[in-house]
């Protein structure tokens, strides 16, 4: 026989291993206290059955609710931030405090003046003046 490995194939061995200790009680008088366990427990496994099932759907449902709660709320943050930095504008240092990035120029770092070059402006002649 393979290993149960879904809680199906529990309850079924389960309910498998108990019909047979019925059959053979007589056989095996020590196993009273175990089987009366092992029938506790498949009665509390098949009572928890229809309230995880139960848990499952609320789980479903709560979710459903929560991403409606989150769809709103992100509309409203953006209304919220769009009039604070109507309010601010879009360069004011106090738009980090509503974790807004505020609009900063790039630095341009300053030009360096052209070196000077040591050539004449005027070019030389080699013919000697006369």
């Amino acid at each position: 026989m393979q290993k149960p490995t879904s809680l199906a194939d529990y309850l079924q061995d389960w309910e498998a291993l108990l019909a047979a200790l019925d059959q053979n009680l007589g056989d095996l008088p020590q196993l009273q206290i175990a089987r009366n366990k092992l029938d506790g427990l498949l009665e509390q496994a098949r009572t928890l059955l229809p309230a995880q099932a139960a848990q499952t759907a609320a789980k479903q449902s709560t979710s459903q609710q929560l991403e409606a709660v989150l769809t709103s709320g992100r509309k409203v943050a953006t209304v919220i931030r769009f009039t604070v930095k109507e309010h601010y504008g879009n360069r004011n240092e106090k738009l980090t405090e509503f974790r807004i990035q505020p609009f900063r120029s790039r630095t341009v770092p300053p030009t360096l003046p052209a070196p000077e070059s040591s050539a004449p402006d005027e070019p030389s002649s080699t013919s000697s003046d006369v």
